[in-house]
């Protein structure tokens, strides 16, 4: 690209991103501030009197910046950030197959799209810097959206194909006022979780009863985007052969009708609060998951998966693991639609 349309271009992103870059600003570190301040040094005196000064590698590193600002935007501020262990990474990876198998789900009278960005990419990807500046872009403005929206199916299918267009697109980029008509149709906001257990098979080998898992930070989080945007939120946790699914109010009554009563970490029957790494809060939720009343459906299990084990620049070596097949079966539409009414 030429640079003198690198500088028109950069002063239009600019221009275009200004809300974006307004919010953000005030929280930006050091060496974000500075790249953006060479960002407008090159939209204001242009691309070649921006770097007469720098050598080289300085050149390439600020063309290179530009062209990403011009594709990605704010995002171009970023750092990818260290590359995560492997450990990390199948745990994305896991996180985003359990939305996929949530998506997949044929659910009566409702259609569910992807709503909130991910973080699953693999270091060395094509789009590992893209998906990864996504990622930090939307979490810095709109700390935590649910994974997934769910639309009664008369509205979706009412959607003309702009607005399907701009739906599509949500996983993508930060949220915008052209949005918010959108978001305030749904239905519902839908929390994924997921876990590494088969809850049928540790059933049946005696084990103890799995949970719902949800963390102190997060509560806030909800109940804020809840109020928000007057929606109420589901969570749907998904083992790797059941899928489980109880409302965020009923979750916020009875993590505080527990704490009502002592303010030390609580166990009974049907609710355990204990605190792991860091000091964190965790509320574990058995209601439903003992008795199978709040179980909504089935998964196949991904014994087609596919994995790789790649080593890295630094010399990290990382599994990777493509979970497949994406299946869900047996939906009970109806205990979907009672945790949404809650």
């Amino acid at each position: 690209m030429p640079e003198l349309d690198l500088d028109v271009k950069v002063k239009q992103r600019l221009a275009e991103d200004a809300p974006l870059l307004g919010k953000l600003e005030p929280d930006l570190s050091k060496a974000e501030s500075k790249r953006l301040a060479y960002l407008r040094q090159i939209a204001t005196v242009g691309f070649d009197a921006a770097t007469a000064r720098c050598a080289e590698s300085g050149r390439l590193e600020r063309r290179t910046l530009a062209l990403k600002f011009i594709t990605s935007g704010v995002g171009a501020l970023f750092s990818a950030g260290a590359q995560r262990g492997g450990d990390f990474l199948l745990n994305q990876l896991r996180g985003r197959w359990a939305e996929e198998i949530v998506l997949s789900m044929k659910i009566d009278n409702l259609v569910l799209v992807a709503f909130g960005p991910t973080g699953a990419a693999m270091p060395g990807e094509e789009d590992y810097h893209r998906i990864r500046m996504t990622f930090d872009t939307i979490s810095r403005l709109e700390r935590k959206r649910p994974d997934l929206l769910a639309f009664e199916a008369p509205q979706f299918a009412a959607f003309a194909d702009p607005e399907l267009q701009r739906i599509g697109e949500w996983p993508n980029r930060p949220l915008v006022e052209a949005d918010h008509h959108l978001i305030e149709k749904a239905k519902t906001g839908v929390e994924v979780k997921n876990s590494t257990w088969m809850y049928g098979v540790r059933r049946k080998a005696g084990g103890d009863a799995l949970s719902i898992t949800i963390k102190e930070e997060e509560r806030n989080i909800f109940k804020s985007w809840s109020e928000q945007w007057n929606l109420p939120i589901i969570f749907v946790q998904v083992f790797f052969d059941e899928v489980y699914v109880m409302s965020f109010k009923r979750m916020q009554e009875r993590i505080d009708s527990a704490k009502n009563r002592m303010d030390a970490p609580h166990a009974d029957d049907e609710y355990y609060r204990d605190k792991q790494s860091a000091e964190k809060d965790y509320h574990h939720l058995y209601t439903g998951l003992k008795d199978q009343s709040f179980r909504c459906g089935d998964v196949t299990f991904p014994g087609e998966s596919k994995g790789q084990v790649r080593w890295l620049e630094d010399g990290s070596v990382i599994p990777y693991i493509k979970f497949a097949p994406i299946e869900s079966s047996n939906i009970r539409s109806d205990v979907i639609w009672r945790e949404i009414e809650y």
